[in-house]
């Protein structure tokens, strides 16, 4: 398995975005990343924009659509229908996901604590979410570090305690893009894993079913769990029982674009049913740590330092496997 960088959040002049349609894809190509998931508001417009020529000469594109409404903002990717969302009621929203999932479309949570703006309403997500199996993701990190931190450690939070309820929940980055930057700041994002290294609908699609993610704001996770001298990677069931965590990082891959910001990566920490488990300095070697899997659920943090700062933060975190 292969993980890549995409951008899972993105936006163009077809709803309230600056970008045209290849500026974005040409943007993302700039910056990095190895395919893009187009979200517009509300339309798909912008994906029929989408040429053969734009893709060969930057990278893959992903159709997805990001349903506002009052409620909530919901990131409804590769569905091969329109499902109408205009009547969504916070008590009727299993309803419209099962659609969702019955059209072959992937739903995630876009930026569940976003208090909106001018321009759109209900970023704050109040559905009534009973079935939580039709959710694949939730969109843990939003925009550029610094402009929405409170938000994201309330989605942080949030994640956490919806694993706990026992639901199996990927982990995505946003950055939800609708123009070029002002200034450059940190951009945390997110890596789908595939079973071969094309980037495409079908493979993202299923990266995200499985929970094949994570994100970071620089270095690349090499993680893997073993367990009985077999290997299992994030998404992925183990059965209660010893195992031991595996994590190198990937200081190569996209470095051009984050190590102007002089990251220092200090600490790792496994956390798992909602609290810190195990906590080890991170060595040049990667690090190999034991767990006795009585847990339900598990994730890995690598945390450190920025420009300098003496302040440790989050850096890196995968989505969970689970232990049943």
């Amino acid at each position: 398995m292969i993980f890549r960088p995409i951008e899972t959040h993105t936006h163009t002049v077809h709803s309230d975005g600056d970008f045209t349609v290849e500026e974005l894809i040409r943007a993302c190509h700039n910056f990095g990343y190895a395919g893009m998931i187009l979200s517009d508001h509300n339309t798909d417009s912008g994906y029929q924009e989408v040429t053969e020529d734009m893709v060969e000469k930057y990278l893959p594109v992903v159709r997805a659509i990001e349903w506002t409404t009052y409620f909530g903002h919901v990131l409804v990717i590769g569905a091969d229908r329109f499902v109408d969302w205009r009547f969504a009621k916070p008590e009727t929203i299993d309803t419209y996901f099962a659609e969702i999932v019955k059209a072959d479309g992937v739903v995630g949570i876009a930026h569940p604590f976003s208090m909106g703006g001018v321009l759109y309403t209900g970023g704050f997500f109040e559905f009534q979410v009973h079935d939580w199996t039709k959710v694949s993701f939730i969109e843990v990190f939003s925009k550029a570090k610094n402009t929405t931190m409170k938000s994201n450690a309330r989605a942080l939070e949030w994640w956490f305690s919806l694993l706990n309820e026992g639901h199996h929940l990927a982990i995505t980055s946003g950055r939800d893009w609708h123009r070029p930057d002002p200034e450059e700041r940190p951009v945390s994002v997110t890596y789908v894993g595939l079973e071969k290294d094309v980037i495409d609908e079908a493979g993202v699609k299923e990266a995200l079913r499985k929970g094949r993610t994570y994100v970071t704001y620089g270095a690349g996770m090499n993680l893997s769990f073993v367990q009985e001298g077999k290997k299992y990677m994030v998404g992925d069931s183990l059965v209660k029982g010893p195992c031991t965590v595996n994590l190198s990082l990937n200081f190569k891959e996209r470095s051009a674009y984050w190590q102007k910001w002089n990251y220092d990566w200090r600490t790792v920490r496994v956390i798992a049913d909602g609290r810190v488990i195990k906590e080890v300095p991170y060595t040049a070697k990667g690090i190999t740590v034991p767990l006795d899997g009585s847990y339900t659920w598990a994730v890995v943090g690598v945390y450190g330092t920025i420009g300098g700062s003496m302040k440790e933060e989050l850096l890196a975190m995968s989505s969970p496997v689970y232990f049943e």
